[in-house]
């Protein structure tokens, strides 16, 4: 009886601290991808508003060569 509880209780805090550290690294993951997508985000955002003002700048442009 001895060996089996030995060697039952051996493997049962193996996994717990693989469990542990699983956990630590899904967090460290899930709060990577949230960044990125964050930046992301931003980085979309500051690209349509750069399209957006090119935009205005040429049809400003348009408007002023038919004034000529």
């Amino acid at each position: 009886m001895s060996s089996r509880e030995g060697g039952k209780k051996k493997p049962l805090k193996a996994p717990k601290k693989e469990a542990k550290e699983m956990d630590e690294q899904d967090l460290n993951k899930t709060t990577q991808q949230q960044q990125q997508q964050q930046q992301q985000q931003q980085q979309q955002q500051q690209q349509q508003q750069q399209q957006q003002q090119q935009q205005t700048d040429s049809s400003n442009s348009d408007s002023k060569a038919d004034n000529i």
